[in-house]
């Protein structure tokens, strides 16, 4: 297993080619997941959203939501969360909005895209976390 590894796709190609349960697939995804997740947090810290409201009301089917704090609080994923190992990251229904208001932005501002950037950025620090937990797992059979 030298060969070179490029982007999320091929990791992904790498593990489904492995004979391994989707328990430790999830355990070496999961620590890269870890990452990417602190790596959404500060990117939506750094967003430039105006934090000094204490709270910003969101109505979203008859609903009444209250964002306390910093939408970057709000940031989720849920630990093996499929049967394949794979996990989503993301926003809470609570944070969701708001992180699209300062992602795309509104009329009133301008977007900050910095879901895209953070897309678009290397994940070395995932990668090299997942590949210390793969040799992990796979020295634990």
């Amino acid at each position: 297993m030298e060969e070179n590894v490029t982007g999320v796709e091929d990791v992904l190609q790498q593990l489904s080619n492995m004979e391994m349960n989707g328990r430790k697939k999830s355990k070496i995804i999961e620590a890269g997941a870890r990452v990417v997740e602190k790596e959404l947090k500060v990117a939506a810290k750094e967003a430039g959203y105006n934090s000094k409201l204490p709270n910003m009301l969101i109505y979203s089917d008859g609903r009444k939501y209250v964002i306390k704090g910093h939408f970057s609080d709000y940031v989720t994923h849920k630990p093996h969360q499929y049967a394949d190992g794979s996990t989503d990251i993301g926003f809470s229904k609570h944070g969701v909005a708001v992180a699209h208001w300062v992602n795309n932005g509104t009329y009133r501002q301008n977007g900050q895209h910095f879901m895209e950037k953070l897309g678009a950025e290397d994940h070395d620090e995932a990668f090299e976390m997942m590949a210390e937990k793969s040799k992990e797992v796979l020295e634990g059979e």
